[in-house]
């Protein structure tokens, strides 16, 4: 907490030096997706937009091998785009922050309404802060009216069957098809 309490001065810096990056955006058009953002918004607009999932039933060498490929393809130039829901996911977005590569974050629940008291104070937690103050991070949420459109509601029963839309399997798979849908989206 100490630690936390000190370091406020350099973290309300970095905010007033950049506030593009730390303003919440309410009711935007993300490559077709209707949502609420915070970040570097230029990120949406890159070429190379690639989807970065994985299963969660891979294994820690499936996960390495993964994690190799995606860091090449972002040498490359392509920006990833996950909802980093599994454990492979995590690992891959980890490594690409690391290694100073962009990202866009699919969020559920992520930012505060206006409504809210701490909203014109909301700032992303922990690495997402300095990420997004470096410019490298895009965090998304989708409106929540967005997973139930036929297109999102066909993919995940594809994948999953018939699962009742309030349940945490159904919105991990609904982000999974926004995020291939922002990585498709031609201007």
């Amino acid at each position: 907490m100490k630690r936390y309490i000190l370091d406020n001065p350099r973290r309300l810096a970095l905010k007033r030096a950049n506030p593009d990056l730390f303003k919440i955006r309410q009711q935007m058009n993300i490559c077709g997706v209707a949502c609420t953002a915070m970040g570097n918004m230029f990120l949406a607009e890159y070429p190379q937009r690639q989807v970065l999932q994985c299963s969660r039933r891979l294994r820690q060498a499936e996960i390495d091998a993964k994690r190799e490929e995606c860091l090449l393809e972002a040498e490359k130039g392509t920006i990833f785009i996950s909802a980093a829901i599994s454990e492979g996911e995590k690992q891959i977005c980890r490594a690409l922050r690391e290694a100073g590569f962009p990202l866009i974050v699919l969020l559920s629940g992520g930012f505060p309404t206006p409504d809210e008291p701490h909203y014109q104070y909301y700032k992303p937690n922990g690495i997402y802060f300095e990420v997004c103050a470096a410019g490298r991070l895009l965090l998304i949420e989708p409106d929540k009216s967005l997973s139930e459109q036929p297109e999102i509601a066909e993919q995940v029963v594809a994948k999953a069957g018939e699962i009742p839309h309030d349940c945490l399997r159904y919105k991990f798979l609904a982000l999974n098809a926004i995020a291939e849908m922002i990585s498709k989206y031609q201007p």
